[in-house]
């Protein structure tokens, strides 16, 4: 039985370049609407099953299409690559397999799919839509639940100024929970950084919260409690309402906020100040949880520097950066040391040594500072 693969992401290509792999086509179209045209013909026969990461982004796409598909598909969530082992009992099966918005994707082995269509924006030259956005024009343009959920993915992924069309129909439909965002519509200052001081943030916290609390396993679960549940909208995850949907998001916010204060608690005995830096080691080394932690301790500190620090292994130590108001570029400073990037606000690294980062990030703040 056959097994073939769409694969839609929209970020630019790792190192590994699938497209080299025979296998693997990337079809080139010239414009916004023939790539809606392109995934819209994909999707018309369901898949049978749906590849995500944990990011909002990915599990609002896939909302989408399940919703699209009438709750058909098997919904696997991913935070590592596949085994070549798993690829082959998953090609054994037979059926359309859809991968969206998954880095692990690149590194997992494909030989094994009678045939890959890799779909992205970013790769041919077009509009750099995040993925749920590429699946609402394709198969959900009408329909105004769609439009909410890819709004989440759209937040959810930093990528508000490339989907602004969508992002300034929801504010429009929600008016009272979004005054101060149209206040920067109509002065053409929206931006992801004005959005993220809205009221989207508290709304994102509780969409995150599941699987900051439970990694894969509960992302599943979320993405099935959306799709088997009647749709809702932002008033009824903001009010008193009884959403089956609500609830649950509730009950896992809640879990969120103790793991999250615990951790707080233990920053507050350990942390160490150097310079305008607090560094602090959780006792939780997941990925969601670090980056949930760095910057709720950057809302309550934003005159500093904060770096969470995991260790994965000896040689392997990541960390979290984030500032507030501190005008400093993290992005440009762990670019500039080779340990990795991000944007001015929030950035990562992935160190061998932490004291010699420590050292040397310090360094680096203190002469942009200066």
């Amino acid at each position: 039985m056959s097994c073939t693969l769409t694969f839609v992401d929209h970020h630019r290509s790792p190192d590994i370049r699938i497209t080299d792999e025979p296998n693997v086509t990337a079809p080139a179209v010239a414009t916004d609407s023939d790539l809606t045209d392109l995934i819209q013909a994909e999707c018309r026969e369901p898949f049978d099953t749906i590849i995500t990461e944990e990011g909002l982004d990915s599990l609002m796409a896939a909302t989408i299409i399940q919703i699209h598909q009438g709750g058909r598909g098997e919904h696997i969530c991913i935070d590592a690559p596949l085994s070549e082992k798993a690829m082959r009992k998953m090609c054994k099966r037979g059926g359309r397999v859809l991968a969206l918005h998954s880095r692990f994707i690149y590194e997992s082995s494909l030989d094994c799919f009678d045939e890959v269509t890799f779909l992205n924006p970013w790769e041919i030259g077009l509009t750099d839509y995040c993925v749920a956005e590429l699946l609402y024009r394709a198969v959900g343009h009408d329909d105004a639940f769609l439009r909410d959920l890819t709004a989440f993915g759209i937040v959810g992924d930093y990528n508000v100024e490339d989907s602004m069309e969508t992002m300034c129909e929801v504010i429009e439909a929600y008016p009272d929970i979004f005054q101060e965002l149209q206040a920067y519509r109509d002065e053409g200052a929206l931006d992801k950084f004005a959005v993220l001081r809205s009221p989207f943030k508290p709304l994102l916290k509780r969409l995150r919260a599941p699987v900051v609390i439970g990694g894969v396993k509960e992302a599943q679960k979320m993405l099935a409690a959306v799709v088997n549940a009647p749709s809702f909208t932002y008033y009824d995850l903001m009010g008193e309402s009884d959403h089956p949907v609500k609830k649950y998001l509730d009950r896992q916010y809640h879990k969120f906020l103790k793991l999250i204060d615990d951790e707080k608690m233990r920053f507050e005995m350990n942390r160490r100040m150097v310079g305008k830096v607090l560094l602090f080691e959780p006792k939780h080394k997941s990925d969601n949880v670090v980056r949930e932690l760095a910057d709720s301790i950057k809302d309550d500190r934003p005159d500093w520097i904060v770096a969470v620090k995991v260790r994965h292994s000896r040689r392997e130590i990541k960390y979290s950066l984030r500032r507030g108001t501190l005008e400093v570029d993290l992005g440009q400073i762990c670019r500039h040391m080779g340990v990795g990037g991000g944007n001015p606000f929030a950035a990562g690294a992935v160190v061998d040594d932490d004291q010699e980062f420590e050292d040397n990030f310090i360094t680096e703040v203190n002469q942009y500072i200066a």
